[in-house]
């Protein structure tokens, strides 16, 4: 997670200094890959998945000083909010509209807050039912993007978008890399399924076994190399 150095407020003014990632997003990856005609290597692609479901774990189980919980939920987990570093490491930021699932005076404005095309279908019908199981859903949508360059559930309307997402199935959009990465298709079945009863919400769990197929995948996994190379 990119963390936060120092903070202070001048005036009316906030400040935040922050880890500087100098690889840019994954936004700007993808886009580099789509101008050359290139694919994203899987390897690439599932190390990017691992370190964000550890990094969102990690925020799914954080404590305040005394122990308690916090359950930070990100709720806005898409490429551009994903960033790199030419070393090589991979950090997720602007945890801007994250919120605690504890919290108890949830201003229910009615919105809906996210980017659409990353958004779990249950949080079409209910803007305050985010949880770990919603940032889970973003994470498999965004694995299918990686492994395709393709925006999954993008295009046309806003209401076609919100069928594809509400009435579709984990199934369905996992079988879109069964031929770039085959072994990636059992877990992302569980990330997108549309019940978040039924997801895979633990994404230190999913993190264990994406670092498992990360070992089984031929090529280097480093996306510090891979933009290099493009430079």
């Amino acid at each position: 997670i990119v963390a936060v150095e120092a903070a202070d407020i001048e005036g009316d003014i906030v400040w935040m200094a922050m880890d500087y990632c100098d690889g840019g997003s994954v936004t700007e990856l993808l886009q580099r890959l789509r101008r050359r005609g290139l694919p994203m290597p899987p390897s690439v692609a599932v190390r990017i998945g691992r370190d964000v479901a550890q990094a969102l774990g990690a925020a799914h189980k954080a404590q305040d000083p005394d122990g308690k919980p916090l359950c930070v939920v990100h709720r806005d987990l898409k490429p551009g909010n994903v960033l790199l570093t030419k070393q090589g490491q991979i950090k997720v930021c602007d945890f801007g509209i994250a919120k605690a699932t504890d919290e108890t005076n949830v201003t229910g404005t009615g919105l809906l807050k996210g980017t659409a095309t990353y958004v779990a279908p249950e949080l079409w019908h209910d803007v305050r039912a985010f949880s770990p199981a919603s940032d889970a859903f973003a994470l498999g949508t965004l694995l299918v993007e990686l492994l395709t360059l393709e925006r999954l559930h993008a295009g046309g309307a806003m209401p076609m978008i919100y069928r594809r997402i509400v009435e579709g199935t984990g199934a369905a959009d996992a079988s879109k890399v069964a031929r770039t990465c085959p072994p990636i298709v059992p877990l992302l079945s569980r990330l997108l399924e549309r019940n978040p009863a039924d997801r895979l919400s633990d994404l230190a769990e999913a993190a264990e076994e994406l670092d498992a197929l990360l070992k089984t995948l031929p090529g280097p996994a480093d996306p510090g190399l891979l933009l290099r190379l493009l430079d």
